[in-house]
């Protein structure tokens, strides 16, 4: 079952400061034949194996012995070496502002000799996940649990650098073999969502954008001046500028494309698209 959050503002007139659900994927619907809404499968090793083969690691008796989930596999009968993804549909983020995490579960199999699954996770503006892949992971690691089912973990990634565009999310099992099995899920997207009145508190108007050369802030009573900063990342979420608040802002050496201006005091953040031309 999916959610997907269509208007931040109209909930934040009921929450203040508090992370709503953006988007969410809990695959408990999901079956070979119905596939989990928008997301894309690629079996990047050409083994025939892949995510969304199986959505549960049966037991002897057929029955699951792991939550219904992404499943993906590093022995089947014989051993595998996967190099699979699975990546999520397009994730609204152009209205996110504050803390935006990125939260999963995951879990391997139950016996500490065959669970040390390897995976990395990958957030991107990109649509080929192949080009995708080739950035730097969010979150990376050699899943090590417990033993014992269920050996679940909660993993949380702040992917606050992402406000202001859409992104895809690509979980990625690699770089492993003769193991038993990866299992992902209840994906969750969540941000920080301003009240009506702090966002009117804290509200900022940015001129001229797109922009040339220089662009102007007019920021609200709220901030204090003395301890704001602005910063300009790009779209891989790379910080190009920082600077001090003042009279104008200088941008004249950035190239044409779109950037992620941030500005902040520490208390209160305001993040939006900055359009180089």
């Amino acid at each position: 079952m999916k959610k997907f959050l269509f208007s931040l503002f109209a909930l934040a007139a009921f929450s203040a400061n508090a992370q709503t659900v953006i988007y969410s994927e809990d695959f408990n619907s999901a079956t070979v034949d119905n596939p989990p809404a928008g997301w894309v499968f690629q079996d990047m090793d050409g083994d025939g194996y892949n995510f969304g083969d199986m959505y549960f690691v049966p037991n002897s008796a057929g029955e699951p012995s792991t939550p219904v989930s992404l499943i993906s596999r590093s022995w089947q009968v014989s051993p595998l070496t996967p190099n699979n993804t699975a990546t999520s549909p397009l994730i609204d983020l152009t209205n996110a502002s504050g803390a935006i995490t990125l939260e999963w579960k995951v879990t391997a199999a139950n016996n500490v000799s065959w669970n040390s699954e390897n995976y990395s996770v990958y957030v991107h503006t990109v649509e080929d996940v192949y080009e995708a892949v080739f950035e730097e992971p969010v979150f990376t690691e050699t899943y090590t649990g417990a033993g014992g089912f269920p050996g679940v973990q909660t993993k949380t990634v702040d992917i606050s650098s992402f406000a202001g565009q859409s992104v895809f999310v690509t979980f990625r099992h690699h770089d492993v073999t003769d193991m038993d099995y990866l299992s992902l899920d209840d994906v969750t997207v969540k941000a920080e969502v301003l009240g009506v009145a702090d966002m009117n508190a804290a509200k900022v108007s940015v001129y001229p954008n797109p922009v040339k050369d220089e662009f102007k802030l007019n920021l609200s009573a709220a901030y204090n001046s003395a301890k704001t900063e602005v910063t300009v990342t790009d779209l891989t979420g790379k910080k190009v500028k920082t600077f001090a608040a003042g009279e104008s802002y200088n941008v004249s050496d950035l190239g044409k494309g779109v950037y992620i201006l941030t500005i902040t005091d520490g208390v209160n953040k305001f993040t939006q698209k900055l359009i180089k031309k």
